[in-house]
């Protein structure tokens, strides 16, 4: 059994359970040990790691403090024991100076690892258990909730609503829908990890839903692991004050020496003995040697690691520091970088006209107004109030609060942008769960591209479906429209605003949702998708944009007075990236 199976995308779960030698029950602990022995920890590996002594005596390696250890001999030597004290201390001071700031970065990164480790639920002969994600071997079982991080590569076994974000390896903000069914494609092709729709890898966010896979890779096997190996093979560069300071070195050392030996003939001339001539020439020869330019330097890019430091940046290696100041191109990338990864509603649209909200990211502050800046509340228009309530209701993701009080979202980005409105104008979970029951869901998919629930109004006893989805795909469903209060029949003259409204916020590089609804029958939430999702009621759009980080405006402008040009990379279409490179 290989740990590096490719293409487990083309096989069915049957065939993958016999590649990777494993059974629906799991591994039995006697092979996940084995396994574990062949395979290693489930982690990324290093290159070995240098010892304190090593990285001791690496600070020696400049070469202008080789000049300087040769005048500290030569000082010695004719007699000059107080200059050669004092080359010395600088030398050594310098080098205890890197020494520390190096082994403190090694220190800091390593108790980031630590603060990292996962746990993950396993399924070992035949009960689940929860182990650490180092523990996980190919062949196990892992099971995956809303909020998991994915611990290893595997091949999705089982889905209920499964979508995974994805954005740490494909930069995509939207998660990605997750099936266990075979990919139909050519066998003969591989294709890309974000289409590689049965498969899930480690480092990656469950926003929605559950499931299981099958691991099939662990460690530096999995894609993550790939891209590590690869920054860890690059060659270290040398920095810009690297190279200048050793051709600095080899200059005066060129020059040093040649002065030395003029001296030394000029002396010879004269008829001075050769000793007096030799003396007066390494005297010369020390003098000149800048023995503080070292601890200068050092010095200098200390105190730069240390506001770096004060802005959570880790410096390694001193010298690379120098290098910020040497940069002329910067390429970011757009997602959770330049952007917050945090869907927003920035604009509604009902009663034929469109709205703007306020605020930004996932706190609920903000309210809604129309072109001329009037505020509106949903109190005041049912139409609103329909229009937000669908989006709450017809939802699985969670407002909530970190251990920093910072409000974050659990579940689908653009699900928590229709909670985070509802919140911002006054709706509240406990108290719309407590008025509403939801008695069925009818999944997102990619086909489908709609999501609906049925729900039962305590207060009235009534039930009523709410369906968000693809404006193009709801408003096909629809036969009526709600505008200004009153439900009438749809006319061409509707659907012709709808879509052009549509449009005008796509070409904003917002991602376009619309919302509808209806009144159901009794027990319609037994019959399948098709024989209620028809004939409903249109309400309106939702435009959602994943909001650019306000410092990012002048960190860019920043950069380009400073002579960097900025490029964004992004898996956006162009219309997208432009929008939001402006």
């Amino acid at each position: 059994m290989s740990n590096s199976k490719e293409n487990l995308y083309l096989e069915q779960v049957e065939d993958v359970f016999k590649i990777l030698e494993t059974t629906p029950e799991g591994l039995t602990e006697e092979e996940a040990k084995k396994r574990l022995e062949l395979y290693g920890k489930n982690e990324l590996k290093e290159k070995k790691r240098k010892s304190k002594i090593v990285i001791f005596l690496e600070q020696f390696k400049d070469f202008l403090v080789f000049v300087l250890i040769f005048a500290a001999v030569i000082s010695a030597f004719v007699g000059e024991l107080t200059e050669s004290i004092i080359i010395w201390i600088i030398i050594i001071a310098n080098a205890i100076l890197g020494f520390i700031q190096e082994y403190r970065a090694e220190a800091a990164i390593d108790a980031l690892k630590e603060i990292g480790a996962l746990k993950a639920l396993v399924k070992r002969s035949n009960m689940k258990k929860e182990i650490s994600s180092l523990d996980i071997v190919p062949g196990d079982i892992i099971y995956l909730e809303s909020g998991d991080k994915v611990p290893a590569d595997g091949r999705v076994t089982k889905d209920t609503n499964l979508y995974v974000e994805e954005a740490a390896l494909t930069g995509e903000s939207v998660p990605a829908e997750k099936t266990s069914k075979i990919l139909s494609i050519d066998s003969q092709k591989s294709i890309p990890v974000n289409d590689q729709q049965n498969m899930v890898f480690s480092s990656t966010i469950v926003t929605n839903g559950r499931g299981s896979f099958i691991v099939s890779k662990t460690g530096m096997n999995t894609e993550v692991g790939k891209i590590a190996e690869l920054i860890q093979t690059q060659e270290e560069m040398e920095t810009p004050l690297n190279k200048k300071l050793k051709k600095f070195g080899k200059q005066i050392g060129i020059i040093i020496l040649g002065v030395c030996i003029l001296i030394f003939f000029i002396k010879i001339i004269r008829q001075e003995t050769i000793l007096t001539a030799f003396i007066v020439s390494i005297s010369l020869a020390v003098a000149a040697i800048p023995e503080g330019l070292p601890v200068v330097v050092t010095t200098t890019l200390a105190l730069g690691v240390q506001r770096m430091s004060k802005r959570n940046a880790i410096i390694r290696k001193l010298p690379a520091i120098e290098t910020l100041g040497s940069t002329t191109k910067i390429c970011t990338d757009k997602t959770g970088t330049l952007t917050k990864n945090e869907m927003t509603v920035k604009q509604l649209y009902f009663n034929h006209n469109t709205f703007y909200v306020s605020g930004e990211g996932y706190e609920p502050k903000g309210n809604i107004s129309d072109s001329e800046n009037n505020q509106i509340l949903p109190r005041e228009d049912e139409v609103l109030k329909t229009h937000i309530l669908t989006g709450y209701l017809c939802n699985n993701a969670f407002l909530m609060r970190d251990e920093k009080e910072k409000y974050i979202i659990e579940g689908d980005p653009t699900e928590g942008a229709f909670i985070v409105l509802g919140e911002k104008l006054g709706l509240n979970r406990k108290e719309i769960d407590e008025q509403y029951e939801r008695l069925v869901e009818y999944f997102f998919d990619s086909t489908r591209k709609r999501m609906s629930v049925v729900v039962e109004n305590k207060e009235t006893e009534k039930e009523v479906l709410y369906m968000k989805g693809a404006p193009e795909i709801v408003l096909r469903l629809c036969d009526r429209i709600y505008v200004d209060g009153t439900i009438r029949k749809i006319t061409e003259d509707d659907r012709s605003k709808i879509l052009k409204a549509n449009n005008i916020m796509a070409a904003q590089a917002l991602r376009v949702l619309a919302t509808a609804f209806d009144f159901c029958e009794t027990d319609t939430y037994d019959c399948k998708p098709k024989e209620v999702e028809k004939d409903l009621i249109f309400i309106g759009l939702v435009g959602i944009i994943d909001p650019a980080r306000p410092e990012a405006k002048a960190a860019i402008e920043t950069s380009k007075r400073a002579g960097i040009d900025v490029k964004m990379i992004t898996g956006d279409q162009a219309i997208t990236a432009k929008a939001i490179a402006q």
